[in-house]
């Protein structure tokens, strides 16, 4: 459920990109990566322009980010890590909460 009249800034980042020619996952680079995706989030919804008088009058106080996950699968199955594993569940633990976990 979302308030009425109000807008969501949206991104996403390609989390097998983050795998290096050695099939580790570059944990540093994510990180600055989330940082810099919702830094820009917030520049963004600061001095973006919308259609509606009644969505451009709620926005300011309401408005929403999301930062999604693409290839979530592609990169679980480079670790050789089923979805419904213990080592599956640690790694997306990580991926959510930026946790250092090995």
């Amino acid at each position: 459920m979302f308030l009425d009249d109000t807008a969501c800034n949206l991104a996403s980042l390609n989390l097998i990109k983050y795998v290096d020619s050695n099939g580790q996952f570059d944990r540093e680079a994510y990180k600055y990566a989330v940082d810099v995706t919702i830094t820009a989030q917030e520049y963004t919804s600061s001095i973006r322009q919308l259609s509606h008088a009644k969505i451009a009058g709620k926005t300011p106080t309401t408005s929403a980010a999301g930062l999604g996950y693409a290839n979530l699968g592609a990169l679980l199955m480079s670790m050789s890590l089923p979805y419904d594993s213990n080592g599956g569940r640690r790694t997306l633990l990580a991926l959510f909460t930026r946790v250092d976990v090995r």
